[in-house]
Formats: structure tokens, sequence, C-alpha cells
């Protein structure tokens, strides 16, 4: 795992959207399902490199799809838009009904 900038952002906008719903929703339950849906979009974004063995691997261990691995920043690029719509899409639709 390397800290730069990209897995630091992801770790604080992760953290500020758990602190957020938790303070609006006030439920612990909820929150910490909200929590766990953020796993996955990180978990790629601090090991794209891991994560792109893993994904690329079948049941049976034999590495399948395209002639190499994909870039570990096309990887992250797919992870950061599935974070950023997890921690958008409930906001967005908090805001939109409190109109």
């Amino acid at each position: 795992m390397t800290w730069d900038r990209s897995s630091k952002l992801a770790l604080l906008l992760a953290g500020g959207a758990v602190l957020v719903n938790h303070v609006s929703v006030g439920n612990l339950e909820f929150t910490f399902r909200y929590a766990c849906s953020l796993i996955l979009p990180l978990g790629v974004i601090l090991y794209p490199e891991e994560s792109d063995s893993i994904f690329r691997r079948s049941w049976h261990g034999i590495a399948h799809g395209g002639e190499g691995p994909a870039p570990a920043a096309i990887i992250r690029v797919a992870a950061w838009v599935l974070l950023i719509a997890i921690v958008l899409i409930p906001h967005g639709w908090a805001f939109i009904h409190s109109l």
C-alpha cells in the first residue's frame, strides 16, 4: 500500500462521509452499513495492483481478459467513481427531499 495523495484523500472523504451520515441519521446500524459499503472502493484505491490481480483471476486461478493487467491508474479511476457515487447519492437524495 502506498500512502500517496489519492489514498489519503479517499480515506478522508470516506471518514467524513461516515461522520456526516452518523450525525444526520443518528442510527448506528445504518451508519455501520453505510461504512461497510465504502470498503470495496477504498480497498481498490488503497491496493490497486493487488485488486487487479484478484479481479482478473477466475475460479480456477487462471488469469483471463486482456493481454496484460490494467494500469493501476485505470483501476483507481473506476474505484473513485464508485466511491463518489456511494458518497454523493444518499446525501443528494436527502438534499432533494429537504427542498
